[in-house]
C-alpha cells in the first residue's frame, strides 16, 4: 500500500471517508441510539454550511455524515463537533455504530431499547482489535424493524405469555389478535401453541382483563449475520437472555471472534471455519437457554436437508415450531401426478429424493424471499430446493419474486394451511 493510500486508510479509521472527488471527504458523526439533542441540530447545520455544502446525509446505521469537507478542514470540523458534544465515528475493524429500534416508545417494544443501546455504546463503541468490522443491532420485538439478524451480533426481544385462567372471561380477543394462529379456544379458555408463538406479546396487549401476562421476557441472540455481496442470516444461538446481562453475551462473542477469527474474515466465516463449540461454551455462562437446531440459511443448505429429515424441532425465523420430520424422500407420495402450474411438464414424483427443505412457516415477509435467495446462493445452478410457506402474503409474493429473479417454481403443493414449493435455481421462469 502506498503512503497516500495508507494515509487515506488512517483517515477512514478515524471517521473521515474519502469521496470520489479529489481532496473531499465525508465526516461521519456518531449518533448514539439514533438520537440527537435538539440544541445539537443547529450546530450540525452550521458546521455543514461552514465546511461542507450545507447539507447532511443520514446513514443506514442511524448516523449522519457531512460530505464535501476539504482535507485541510477535517481537524477544524472535528474540533467543532467535539465542542458540540458530538464525536466522529470510526470505521475499520472495530465496533461500528450500534443500531437499535425505538422500542422504548413504540407500542410493540418489549424492552427499553434506547437505554440498552446507550449502555452498549458506552461499553463497546469503537473498540478495535477484531479481524474485520463488528456490527451490533437490537430489536425490541419480533417485528425486527432494525434487522438484528443481519448484524455480527443481533438481539431481539421476546416475551413468553402466561395465562391467569381465573381472570380470563373467554372473550377470544387474543385469538383474533394473534397473527400467527398460535392461540385456540378450548373449554372456553385460550390455549397457546408454543411452536407457533413468536413472542410478540400481542395477546398480552389486547387482553381486556390482564389474563395474559408476561411470564418472562428476554433477548434472542443471532450471531454472524451480515449484508453486503454475500448476505447471511445470523445463526440463532440463545433465547431469553436477560436484558441486563446481554452485554455479557456480546462480550462472549467478541472474545470468540478475537481468538478464533483470522484477519479480514467476517464473523460468519469464522463460525463456518472454526465451528460454534467454543462460542457456545462462552455463552452458557451468560444465562438464557440454547436455541433449537438451526434450519434455513442460518445453516448450510446441506444442513437444511438434514434438519428437515432428522430433526423434529426447528428454529423458524423469529419463532419456533415443532413439526414432524419433513418427508424429503417422497414429498409427493399422496399426489404422484403433481404438475407445474398450467398442467405442463409434469415433475416425476420420484426425482426429489434428497432435495433439501427450507422451512419458512411462521416467517414474515420480506424475510421469506430474502432467506430463500440466500439459501439458493449456496447451491449450484440447476439444483432444487423445497420451500415451505404460510398462506397469505408469503405464498402470494415469494413465487412471483423468485421467478422475477430467474429461478423456476416447478411445483406448488398445498399441505393443510401451508404450501410446499419446489424451486430450481436459475431455471427458466414460468410463463
Amino acid at each position: 500500500m502506498s503512503g497516500r493510500n495508507e494515509a487515506i486508510a488512517r483517515l477512514k479509521d478515524g471517521g473521515f471517508i474519502k469521496q470520489r472527488q479529489e481532496e473531499y471527504f465525508a465526516v461521519r458523526v456518531r449518533v448514539v441510539a439514533g438520537n440527537l439533542e435538539a440544541e445539537q441540530l443547529p450546530k450540525v447545520a452550521e458546521i455543514a454550511k461552514r465546511y461542507g455544502r450545507g447539507y447532511v446525509s443520514l446513514t443506514v446505521r442511524q448516523g449522519i455524515e457531512i460530505p464535501w469537507v476539504r482535507r485541510e478542514d477535517l481537524e477544524a470540523c472535528k474540533a467543532e463537533l467535539v465542542a458540540a458534544d458530538l464525536a466522529v465515528a470510526g470505521c475499520g475493524p472495530r465496533v461500528r455504530a450500534i443500531v437499535g429500534c425505538k422500542g422504548s416508545v413504540c407500542p410493540y417494544g418489549l424492552v427499553d431499547t434506547q437505554e440498552l443501546v446507550k449502555d452498549w455504546d458506552t461499553r463497546f463503541f469503537s473498540i478495535s482489535g477484531f479481524p474485520h468490522k463488528f456490527k451490533i443491532g437490537l430489536a425490541g420485538c419480533p417485528n425486527c424493524c432494525s434487522k438484528p439478524q443481519f448484524n455480527d451480533v443481533g438481539l431481539m426481544a421476546r416475551v413468553e405469555p402466561g395465562l391467569d385462567a381465573e381472570r380470563c372471561n373467554g372473550c377470544g380477543l387474543c385469538v383474533k389478535a394473534c397473527g400467527e394462529a398460535a392461540i385456540d379456544m378450548e373449554d372456553k379458555l385460550p390455549v397457546r401453541d408454543a411452536r407457533r408463538c413468536l413472542g410478540c406479546g400481542d395477546c398480552v396487549r389486547v387482553c381486556p382483563r390482564d389474563a395474559w401476562l408476561p411470564a418472562r421476557t428476554g433477548l434472542s441472540l443471532f450471531v454472524g449475520g451480515k449484508f453486503g455481496r454475500h448476505p447471511r442470516y445470523g445463526r440463532r444461538l440463545a433465547e431469553f437472555i436477560p436484558a441486563e446481562r446481554a452485554f455479557e453475551a456480546i462480550e462472549a462473542v467478541m472474545e470468540y471472534y478475537r481468538q478464533d477469527g483470522r484477519r479480514g474474515e467476517r464473523l460468519w466465516d469464522t463460525t463456518e471455519r472454526a465451528g460454534l463449540a467454543g462460542l457456545n461454551e462462552r455463552l452458557a455462562a451468560v444465562g438464557g437457554e440454547p436455541s433449537l437446531p438451526d434450519a434455513g440459511p442460518m445453516a448450510t443448505v446441506a444442513d437444511i436437508g438434514k434438519a428437515g429429515r432428522e430433526v423434529a424441532t426447528t428454529s423458524v425465523g423469529c419463532g419456533q415450531r415443532q413439526d414432524k420430520p419433513s418427508d424429503t424422500e417422497n414429498p409427493s407420495a399422496e399426489n404422484p401426478s403433481a404438475e407445474k402450474p398450467g398442467g405442463k411438464n409434469p415433475v416425476p414424483a420420484d426425482d426429489t429424493a434428497g432435495v433439501p427443505v427450507l422451512d419458512l412457516r411462521g416467517e414474515l415477509c420480506p424475510y421469506t424471499f430474502i432467506r430463500t435467495m440466500i439459501a439458493l446462493e449456496d447451491v449450484p445452478s440447476g439444483s432444487r430446493l423445497f420451500v415451505l410457506l404460510d398462506d397469505g402474503q408469503p405464498i402470494r409474493d415469494v413465487p412471483r419474486s423468485l421467478k422475477g429473479a430467474g429461478h423456476e417454481v416447478q411445483r406448488i403443493t398445498p399441505e393443510g394451511p401451508t404450501f410446499r414449493l419446489l424451486v430450481k435455481k436459475d431455471g427458466a421462469p414460468l410463463k
